[in-house]
């Protein structure tokens, strides 16, 4: 199977002001539209597509601004795919900017769209954002077996970069940093193999 990871449209959180971080569920800006609007000529959504997201205002903008007229026909909203820093360091604590939404909240913002693991509560309370290497080894690897269960020829996750790098580690790559980051609207194929956890 065909994963595509895809980092975020520019969002609030990432312009050049002082409190910036301290934003709760910053939206996509002008030019974070504009770059998930240019996306769509080098990622053609089809009606085959799963998409796995978090459940961030950001995250949910950019697959409506790539999906474009084209409304998805499943969409995942995973918390395992909400923010998650990147190198992991315990003294750090989770920023305003990278809280994610409630489920209920979720459930407002896109009702036609598929919220996962809602019985899970402990991971839409503590997120995966400072969750331990180990714990968030074993529901991502969940998550990837359930991915490569569904009926669909490839998968799109819409993220945040210290996830994305994390799923990358997961399967198999050696040797990344923040360097790695796909940085605004990036994108990076990959495929999931029977062998990937």
């Amino acid at each position: 199977m065909e994963l595509i990871f895809v980092r975020h449209g520019q969002s609030e959180h990432n312009l050049n002001t002082p409190d910036r971080l301290q934003k709760v569920h910053p939206h996509l800006t002008a030019l974070g539209v504009q770059q998930m609007q240019a996306l769509r000529t080098k990622i053609t959504i089809t009606a085959h597509d799963l998409f796995v997201i978090s459940p961030t205002i950001r995250t949910i903008e950019s697959l409506r601004q790539l999906a474009g007229d084209h409304d998805p026909d499943l969409v995942w909203i995973h918390p395992l795919c909400g923010p998650r820093m990147y190198p992991q360091n315990p003294d750090w604590s989770t920023l305003p900017c990278d809280l994610i939404l409630t489920i209920e909240a979720v459930s407002t913002h896109c009702p036609d769209w598929q919220v996962m693991n809602e019985q899970a509560l402990e991971l839409w309370n503590d997120a995966v954002n400072t969750m331990p290497q180990s714990q968030f080894e074993y529901y991502a690897h969940q998550l990837l077996s359930q991915v490569k269960q569904s009926a669909n020829a490839r998968a799109i996750t819409i993220s945040h970069d210290g996830t994305i790098n994390s799923y990358r580690e997961l399967l198999g790559e050696q040797g990344l940093s923040r360097n790695d980051f796909l940085g605004e609207a990036g994108h990076y194929y990959t495929t999931l193999h029977e062998t990937n956890n």
